[in-house]
């Protein structure tokens, strides 16, 4: 890398003005430097937190605020000016009311903005890992801080955000593995895209077509016949949902609503553990502001399962008197106190609001012993209590839009019957196999 940038910003047109070897030397010590800095402090990050929990929800974040985006822009009548910048407009609007304090529109739709952004980001890391001497050579930091800014990260960021180029990269990623069975039903039903459910059909059909042209004979027929029976499933599927949308259905969730009377009532417990349930529930915590709890509530539950297999891997080592991995238990911890540290302790942020003598008791207990699979679940138990009690979550997200498409989705617009569930309502939902909910 380093010989690369020394060829295509410095070498060209310093061999014009000297012969001598010693500035690019120079040059190259410096950048060597402060790349064995750059690795130094890197390793010091505790990177899973970040990877498996805070890129994750910044990208759903995106996701939620690009799709507010276009329903809004849906909605609107007058449509005057072009429907891109439109779009970009919407995305950023909804992106401040979800974001509340944060919007990125100058950085993102102004080159000269982003290039100064560039800037700055680089001289603050050049700070932080060049000496002194060097940093406070202004013609050295200036000319490092350009090649820098746009000769490696202006690239690198067109080249991650060029549609063509994500397109390979998820192909590359999916390459050696398959869309299981369930995975794919739920983006059929949750796609509120018609030209993409045609897409399907149409493939859909064509194999339909293929299979029904075999003359075949034996045990191959009832093969033949189960792969039919299944093609039929998704066809059917991809016409209902294809009739829901252009139906407004989507669109119209309290009309809908009306129409049904009184809506079954699916507990909490159960929508935590359904993908498509889950989703919609997310996006109403979001909405609220409350998306901590949810995501430490999930974190918490993937923690413990991790946790447990850790431990029981390694008491199948103690009983076969195998030597033990020194860092299991060191790995252990370090994931029970991120998951301290970024849901519950003071720089947290958003921070679960849970009462200050549960979290100062976890907080002395992962200083003293070892963490177990069950050490958060005091306070697990009562962000549920929360989520499912007051009024501002579960309550209230039973009473919203999302709350009947989400019903929808689930195919679970039905006459409702009497079973109890976890808030003491009665009425839920009476078990039909067209729409139930399957844990």
């Amino acid at each position: 890398v380093i010989q690369f940038a020394l060829r295509d910003y410095i070498q060209y047109w310093y061999y014009t003005l000297s012969e001598d070897e010693s500035f690019l030397l120079e040059i190259r010590q410096t950048l060597q430097n402060a790349l064995v800095q750059f690795s130094t402090r890197s390793k010091e990050v505790d990177w899973q937190p970040y990877f498996t929990t805070r890129l994750v929800d910044d990208f759903a974040t995106h996701l939620r605020v690009f799709r507010k985006a276009q329903d809004r822009l849906a909605d609107r009548e007058d449509k005057q000016r072009d429907i891109t910048e439109e779009l970009v407009d919407s995305f950023f609007e909804a992106e401040v009311e979800m974001e509340r304090k944060i919007c990125r529109d100058v950085v993102c739709t102004s080159h000269k903005d982003e290039e100064g952004f560039l800037r700055d980001l680089c001289e603050l890391l050049l700070y932080l890992l060049l000496p002194p001497g060097d940093f406070h050579n202004k013609n050295m930091r200036y000319f490092l801080r350009e090649v820098l800014a746009r000769g490696v990260l202006l690239p690198l960021i067109n080249q991650l955000s060029d549609p063509d180029y994500i397109n390979q990269f998820v192909i590359w990623m999916i390459r050696d593995s398959s869309c299981n069975y369930e995975a794919f039903m739920n983006i059929l039903k949750l796609t509120d895209k018609p030209a993409e459910l045609e897409a399907v059909k149409d493939k859909v059909l064509e194999e339909l077509q293929y299979l029904r042209s075999l003359d075949t004979a034996g045990d191959d027929i009832n093969v033949i016949k189960n792969q039919i029976n299944s093609l039929l499933f998704v066809k059917k599927v991809c016409e209902t949902r294809i009739q829901r949308l252009q139906s407004g259905k989507e669109v119209d969730a309290l009309k809908l609503a009306a129409n049904f009377g009184k809506l079954c009532v699916i507990p909490l417990d159960h929508i935590l553990v359904h993908n498509i349930a889950l989703q919609f529930f997310m996006d109403f915590m979001q909405a609220a502001g409350a998306q901590a709890e949810l995501f430490f509530w999930l974190t918490v539950e993937g923690y413990r399962v991790t946790a447990q297999q850790q431990l029981e891997a390694m008491q199948v080592w103690q009983r076969d008197g195998k030597k033990q991995p020194s860092a299991t238990k060191g790995l252990l911890k370090a994931a029970a106190l991120g998951v301290y540290e970024q849901y519950l302790s003071d720089k947290a942020s958003p921070r679960v609001q849970v009462d200050e003598v549960s979290v100062t008791k976890l907080g002395e207990k992962l200083q003293k012993d070892d963490p177990t699979p069950e050490i958060f679940d005091e306070i697990q138990r009562k962000v549920y209590d929360m989520m499912l009690r007051d009024e501002r979550y579960y309550p209230s997200f039973k009473q919203s839009p999302l709350y009947v498409r989400m019903l929808a989705e689930l195919d679970m617009l039905k006459e409702p019957s009497y079973r109890g569930s976890d808030d003491g309502d009665v009425e839920s939902f009476n078990g039909s196999p067209t729409g139930s909910i399957n844990l």
